[in-house]
């Protein structure tokens, strides 16, 4: 026998395909610039609560599955217990087939719920993972702009005629594009 199409399962089922996926379109990519960048991880901060609540409510509709199938097993096993001894044996058959269905829907809502609270972690976990990928860009752009802010970058060329621009052989961490003297570099800095 199959679970009743208006049982927990069915119900639960019907609400879940009603709820958002779990699926996010932002992902990390470099950014050029510091306006790009806090928009980016803006973008990455704002997707990963909406996954949040969304893992939240999915895994909420699963508990409460896992609750309507325990309710069922046990009013299944209460009608077994009663009927034991006072009916006859095809009630008591079909009262214990009903408690075996209702024990299978109740292991059966705990494993999915199990299974959406796995997904749930995956994806925060995943989406925890961009949002650090994120900050250590954005990190690395703060280093960048207060490296130049003390000093270093590319020299900044005087008026015409004064000769070029010349920067002493001081040890630098940060080299940027305007360092390079090959065209076509796409890195916005490199470190050597």
């Amino acid at each position: 026998r199959s679970a009743p199409e208006d049982g927990p399962l069915a119900r639960t089922r019907a609400l879940l395909a009603q709820l958002p996926p779990m699926e996010g379109s932002v992902k990390y990519r470099e950014s050029w610039s510091v306006e790009d960048s806090l928009e980016q991880h803006g973008d990455l901060a704002r997707q990963h609560g909406l996954q949040k609540a969304v893992g939240d409510t999915h895994l909420q509709v699963r508990k409460l599955q896992t609750k309507f199938c325990k309710l069922e097993a046990e009013a299944a096993a209460s009608k077994a217990r009663q009927v034991a001894g006072k009916q006859s044996a095809a009630a008591l058959r079909g009262a214990a087939e009903e408690a075996k269905l209702a024990a299978r829907n109740l292991r059966m809502a705990l494993k999915l719920q199990n299974l959406q609270d796995q997904r749930a972690a995956a994806k925060a976990a995943i989406m925890e993972k961009e949002i650090e990928k994120s900050n250590k860009e954005m990190n690395s752009m703060r280093e960048a702009i207060h490296d130049v802010a003390q000093g270093g970058g590319p020299p900044i060329a005087g008026p015409v005629g004064t000769g070029p621009a010349l920067k002493g052989n001081e040890d630098r961490k940060w080299f940027y594009c305007s360092d390079c003297h090959v065209g076509g570099h796409g890195q916005r800095f490199c470190r050597y």
